[in-house]
């Protein structure tokens, strides 16, 4: 269920339901825009009007609360609380000059009849008035044995509603003035005829033009949910592409951890390096110097060799000339003393 706004010869608003949740969409043309979502919490009864330049509308939430609210506002703008008031079905708004009414039915605990209310929810000083065999009171003196049907047509010209209510049994018809006053018509009485059946032949227009309404909600829904079907597509896609994009991340990343142990490992290599390359150059040196104290040893062997050279000469000539100064002293010994 849902109605089409013209905005201009391309643009419409489009405000539907579907399941628990009321829906806005912009149509360009042939295009649609995504749904906005408006409420979650949808059981029944969607109504709206244009009223103050802007689209409100009201519904029965799944808590069986009466909901107004309007397309530029996600917060309740009026509520009738099931606790406060329950048993009440198939809110209706409707907009006459510079007033929004809201119609409702309320069901009576005692004998299960259902009477029609109606109240002005941003004007609470004023009130709907219902004239009824010359006395005036606040509400329909009208009673229902079963839920009936409220349709109301705007009748610019008069600057009145039409409200039209009927079940099996009986069938009503009211109208509305801008002065709050609401009034039941009787064929003799309260309109000429002719102007009656105009109003009748305005009520078949409007319902052709509902039909017709009706008509291409079906084909704007049909174009929706194909748009919707794209959608899906696309972003199951989209979905699906993430995920690639999410696994080609984790590899980067893994892929950049690696590449920064990597560099550490070389860092710590290049160190090593270093250091290996410190300790080798230690060791040259610490061999340049022993070979130079190994110079200096070999040279100061072949001294000392030749040293020892030198005193093995003059012990040897010692020897020798100690053996001569023996034989020389024996031979005297022998001489003085005898053998």
């Amino acid at each position: 269920m849902g109605n089409v706004y013209a905005l201009d010869s391309e643009k419409n608003l489009i405000l539907y339901s579907t399941g628990n949740h009321i829906c806005l969409r912009t149509s360009i043309g042939e295009n649609l825009t995504r749904p906005v979502l408006l409420c979650s919490d949808f059981a029944d009864s969607l109504s709206d009007i244009v009223y103050n330049n802007t689209v409100y509308y009201t519904y029965r939430n799944t808590s069986q609360d009466i909901i107004i609210r309007s397309i530029t506002d996600l917060h309740d703008l009026y509520k009738i609380s099931s606790h406060d008031t329950p048993d009440c079905f198939q809110p209706r708004i409707a907009a006459i000059q510079k007033f929004l009414i809201l119609f409702y039915f309320v069901k009576n605990p005692i004998d299960d009849s259902f009477c029609l209310k109606a109240l002005l929810p941003f004007q609470s000083d004023k009130k709907l008035t219902a004239a009824e065999k010359n006395r005036e009171h606040e509400h329909l003196a009208l009673r229902f044995t079963k839920l009936p049907s409220l349709r109301i047509i705007n009748i610019p010209i008069k600057s009145a509603l039409l409200l039209h209510l009927s079940d099996e049994e009986q069938e009503y018809i009211f109208t509305v003035t801008d002065s709050l006053q609401c009034e039941r018509l009787y064929y003799e009485s309260a309109l000429p005829f002719q102007e009656l059946t105009q109003c009748r032949e305005g009520w078949k227009e409007s319902q052709t033009l509902l039909d017709s309404t009706q008509k291409e909600l079906e084909q704007n829904k049909n174009k929706l949910l194909t748009a919707q079907e794209q959608f899906n597509n696309c972003h199951k896609s989209l979905l699906k592409t993430q995920e690639e994009l999410e696994q080609i991340n984790m590899t980067l990343i893994k892929t950049q951890n690696e590449l920064e142990r990597n560099k550490e490992m070389l860092q710590q290599t290049q160190k090593e390096r270093n250091a290996n390359k410190q300790a080798c150059l230690q060791a040259q040196e610490a061999l340049a110097l022993s070979k130079e104290q190994n110079t200096k040893s070999e040279a100061d062997l072949a001294n000392r060799d030749q040293l020892i050279e030198s005193i093995r000469k003059q012990y040897d000539e010692l020897m020798e000339t100690a053996i001569k100064y023996r034989e020389e002293a024996i031979k005297w010994h022998n001489k003085f003393y005898g053998k």
